[in-house]
């Protein structure tokens, strides 16, 4: 037994001797043939490619599986449904299903303040959803969390309006509890465009109550040192605004004017909408920001008995030229409109398109 084995292993090695490297490589290298029937080999001498056990490799699906002669799709929905269905969800959809499915004791207790960063980086909602979502939640100030900030990017300037309404009149009753409510709008309407939608609004709805605050802005100047401005003159301002803060060679200024909107026969009701211009990376953003906010606190009728109370009043008398120095604050503020006058009558001390750079 041992003669014939020592013998076929020399005659191997005899044979294997006299091959060269190129054909020892064939040896060990797999070669694919397509079609191996017409050749005159034999089926053991080829090696059978075999799959190494992957998912891909099985047949899962019922319609691959060659056993099962019927297939119904409606026996499986998740082969019905669409992948942008399962893929690309709509979140402001989601958003508002959470909080309807959200019980009572949930909701009371809710503090969603964080939504606002989370909404800013939706990318699969639409103008649709989010005009649905805002429609509910203007509605259901009972059946919303007690605090919710949310950003909307889809819709246009002409929703503003129509929100601010819907905010006001979508509330039917006194609700049992006090919750705030308020969405961010990016814009890019000037701020005189917008006095003129809510002049419309207020035209369209005689019931509706305005009230206007005055005009702030802050303004950063070279040495790091912030100076504050305010202005009552909130029409004046919006003539200015367009030119006065996009001059290159004036220190950059965020300014915000803020609005008051209620009803009398809903005391209940408060919506405050601001207006924002600021500088966020050397670009400058607007942003409106609509802020309903219902109490249920408060009594729909008041009665006061006795005299009213009455307070001491103190007189002083400034000169005309001090700017207006609050109380509060040890910060001197100075007039924004007068700030626009003096910068309009100087000339500009820099301009960068006379200059060549070389």
């Amino acid at each position: 037994m041992e003669t014939p084995m020592h013998d076929e292993e020399e005659s191997d090695s005899l044979n294997t001797s006299h091959l060269s490297d190129v054909e020892l490589d064939d040896l060990v290298t797999t070669k694919f043939v397509e079609e191996f029937k017409n050749l005159k080999i034999a089926d053991d001498s080829l090696e059978v490619v075999r799959d190494v056990g992957s998912p891909l490799n099985q047949a899962l699906s019922p319609i691959e599986r060659r056993n099962s002669d019927e297939f119904l799709l409606e026996d499986h929905p998740s082969l019905v449904r669409p992948i942008k269905d399962i893929f690309q969800r709509d979140e402001a959809m989601l958003l508002k299903n959470r909080i309807l499915d959200a019980s009572d004791e949930i909701l009371k207790t809710n503090f969603m303040w964080n939504m606002f960063e989370r909404s800013k980086k939706w990318r699969n909602t639409s103008h649709s959803s989010e005009v649905s979502l805002l429609d509910s939640l203007f509605q259901m100030v009972d059946r919303r969390p007690v605090l919710l900030h949310i950003s909307c990017s889809r819709l246009t300037e002409n929703d503003i309006s129509c929100m601010i309404r819907k905010s006001l009149l979508d509330v039917a009753a006194q609700p049992r509890q006090k919750t705030v409510f308020r969405v961010t709008i990016k814009t890019e309407m000037p701020l005189k465009q917008f006095l003129g939608q809510l002049a419309m609004l207020l035209s369209t709805s005689p019931t509706i109550k305005f009230e206007c605050a005055p005009v702030t802005a802050l303004m950063k100047n070279l040495d790091g040192s912030m100076r504050k401005f305010y202005t009552a003159e909130v029409e004046n301002f919006a003539e200015a605004e367009l030119g006065l803060l996009s001059m290159s060679h004036l220190s950059p200024m965020n300014a915000s004017a803020r609005f008051k909107f209620t009803m009398n026969e809903k005391p209940f009701v408060t919506v405050n909408v601001g207006y924002h211009s600021n500088i966020d990376q050397c670009r400058r953003q607007k942003t409106i920001v609509i802020e309903q906010t219902v109490d249920g606190t408060v009594p729909a009728r008041r009665v006061t008995f006795g005299f009213p109370l009455v307070s001491r009043v103190e007189e002083y008398e400034l000169d005309e030229g001090l700017p207006f120095i609050p109380l509060r604050n040890s910060t001197k503020v100075f007039d924004l409109s007068q700030h626009f006058g003096n910068v309009q009558a100087l000339p500009k001390v820099l301009d960068l398109k006379n200059i060549v750079f070389k």
